[in-house]
């Protein structure tokens, strides 16, 4: 078998030629990359993928499978970046992009007023992270996100879908990233703290927000569910049951995995959902909303 069909057989619960191997070593690359530390073993491998098929591995690559993009309808986007590259190059990050500098601020013209969002990138850990979110305060804030959310249409890219696909080839298969849930939606728009305070003090404005971005989420799955060698689908969300509390869950996850579950089985698909902390509270919810895989378990402390 080559790797495609070893990992199609392995989720379909056939047995493959032997078991899958596919580690994740997407940051760990990068990281050593950026940091000019990449071990002499990898040899000349100028990619993830390069060196996994240097240990003669199998492929399953989220990475290659970011093929969305967003348009604002009636809102002015600016980005300014600072903090330059120290080493006259950007650094990679799955989430967002550094070409102008290790600090990257975001503003969002809206006709309710403006949004504004910084990531820092830290060398030490090889990964970004937000200094500033867009969502601060609930009353002052609340009528732009609004209209943001309602005026946000997302689209597939086909050539960075082909470029992925292509990359992968038949090594192994792509993880296609859809839209994150409602929850994570509000991790990613005001911080987990933030948001956990909003959900107990604002409960129907954030059902509304929660709603609407569950219709935008599956009007997107539906555009992109049938796209051929696509077999596996990510809802990339972090959960976590100490943010994720199954009250929560249940309201702001639960309704889109369903659904999402629904529409991708009735193709003979996959739907996997990303996680990064304690599971085993949310255990039973994973199974009635039809998920096939919890991607990313973490094992003890930060993990059950």
């Amino acid at each position: 078998m080559n790797g495609k069909e070893r990992l199609l057989a392995a989720l379909a619960g056939e047995r493959p030629d032997r078991v899958p191997f596919a580690p994740n070593i997407w940051q760990w690359f990068h990281v050593n990359d950026y940091n000019r530390t990449r071990p002499p073993a990898i040899g000349g491998a100028a990619t993830p993928v390069e060196v996994l098929r240097g240990l003669g591995a199998d492929i399953f690559s989220k990475f290659d499978g970011i093929a969305a993009v967003a348009t604002y309808r009636d809102c002015g986007q600016r980005v300014e970046f600072g903090g330059g590259l120290p080493e006259g190059r950007a650094p990679w990050a799955s989430f967002t992009t550094f070409e102008g500098g290790l600090t990257r601020t975001d503003r969002l013209e809206t006709p309710a007023g403006a949004l504004t969002h910084t990531w820092e990138y830290r060398a030490e850990s090889g990964a970004p992270f937000e200094a500033e979110h867009w969502w601060k305060d609930f009353d002052a804030d609340y009528p732009a996100v609004r209209f943001w959310m309602e005026n946000t249409e997302w689209h597939l890219d086909p050539g960075a879908l082909q470029a992925g696909l292509e990359n992968v080839g038949d090594d192994g298969l792509i993880i296609f990233q859809l839209m994150p849930s409602p929850l994570k939606q509000f991790h990613w728009l005001a911080g987990q703290t933030m948001a956990s305070y909003f959900i107990t003090d604002h409960p129907q404005e954030m059902g509304a927000l929660a709603r609407l971005h569950e219709q935008k989420s599956l009007e997107y799955l539906e555009a992109v569910v049938d796209q051929p060698g696509v077999w596996v689908f990510e809802v990339p969300d972090n959960l976590d049951s100490l943010f994720y509390p199954p009250a929560w869950f249940r309201a702001y996850c639960l309704p889109v995995l369903r659904r999402a579950a629904e529409m991708v089985h009735a193709r003979n698909k996959y739907l996997f959902v990303h996680a990064c902390g304690k599971l085993k509270r949310l255990g039973p919810q994973f199974v009635e909303a039809g998920l096939d895989c919890v991607e990313g378990q973490a094992p003890p402390p930060l993990g059950d």
